[in-house]
């Protein structure tokens, strides 16, 4: 598989929380909605007794849950077998949220013998019905050609409408597959719209990606302040990436006022990440060179400062 920094985003196994659409009466939402406080509450015996006796009415999300609940061996003995009957009854009746945990089970070999295939006919059907992380999960397959002929054209259909409905992780790999060419047509513009959304929203590859572009003018007007800010909100959620390069920024005044500082502090945070500590650490040293005792004093008084979580600078 290509490594192209694709957002991976397989869902777990969740219980069911909501009931609209899956119960054809009043009572029987009321009666879910009992089952799901006491299983809240770990009170797993009542919560197996109503969900089994809607199961056996048909109530899909009910059905779901009792499967889930016979995978994770709560309030019942665990049973793969009795987790996979009651999840494919769910999702036989067409109810999206059972075929995507179905798929999973196939995807991850749980409980039913692994099958890549079936994984993919699973989450195309809940993705049909418009399943937000089914969407997403068919564009991460169809990209790594898990179960399918590999296909960055139907990876980008997949990922376009996730994103349309608002998914983070799918506008940000709708945006890579844009910025390199992959399954459409290379647009840097269109990546950076599709960053745009989710890096405001504290994403912080898309943040990072963003960046990029406006330090290279990939898509954008080239603007090192602009790369320097989107750099920083990258940098103060963890990216290490985003970090390194705000060391150059500073120890320069690339987009910011120069400031061997907080250079310092950047490179220091940058050589925690083992991948990149041989690039961080020589950038450090040259930086101890040039700096007095009290602005390396001052860097270690920041860093101190900073253990929890770097401030904005």
């Amino acid at each position: 598989m290509r490594s192209i920094g694709i957002v991976g985003s397989y869902l777990f196994f969740a219980i069911v929380f909501a009931a609209a659409a899956m119960s054809a009466v009043p009572a029987a939402a009321q009666t879910f909605d009992e089952g799901m406080k006491a299983y809240q509450a770990e009170d797993f015996a009542t919560a197996l007794k109503i969900f089994r006796t809607l199961a056996d009415q048909g109530h899909a999300a009910a059905q779901v849950n009792l499967g889930i609940m016979y995978a994770n061996g709560e309030g019942v003995e665990q049973n793969d077998a009795e987790a996979e009957r009651w999840i494919r009854n769910a999702a036989d009746q067409g109810f999206a949220a059972a075929q995507v945990t179905l798929a999973l089970m196939y995807d991850e070999g749980q409980g039913v013998p692994q099958d890549h295939a079936k994984a993919a006919q699973w989450f195309r059907k809940a993705a049909a019905q418009g399943h937000v992380g089914a969407q997403l999960n068919l564009g991460l397959i169809y990209h790594a050609g898990r179960g399918v002929k590999r296909d960055d054209a139907e990876a980008a259909q997949w990922f376009r409408k996730a994103a349309e409905q608002g998914h983070t992780g799918a506008q940000v790999n709708l945006g890579i597959l844009y910025a390199n060419g992959w399954g459409v047509k290379q647009d840097p513009a269109e990546a950076a719209r599709w960053y745009r959304a989710p890096a405001d929203q504290g994403d912080v590859d898309a943040q990072y990606r963003l960046a990029r572009l406006y330090e290279t003018g990939q898509g954008v007007q080239q603007d090192a302040a602009e790369a320097a800010r989107w750099f920083r909100e990258a940098a103060q959620r963890g990216h290490a990436d985003a970090q390194l390069n705000l060391v150059t920024m500073y120890a320069e005044g690339q987009g910011v006022k120069r400031d061997d500082v907080l250079a310092y502090s950047w490179a220091t945070f940058a050589a925690l990440n083992e991948r990149l500590s041989d690039k961080a650490v020589p950038l450090r040293d040259k930086l101890a060179a040039r700096m007095t005792k009290e602005q390396i004093a001052a860097a270690e008084q920041q860093l101190n400062e900073w253990r929890t979580r770097p401030e904005r600078q």
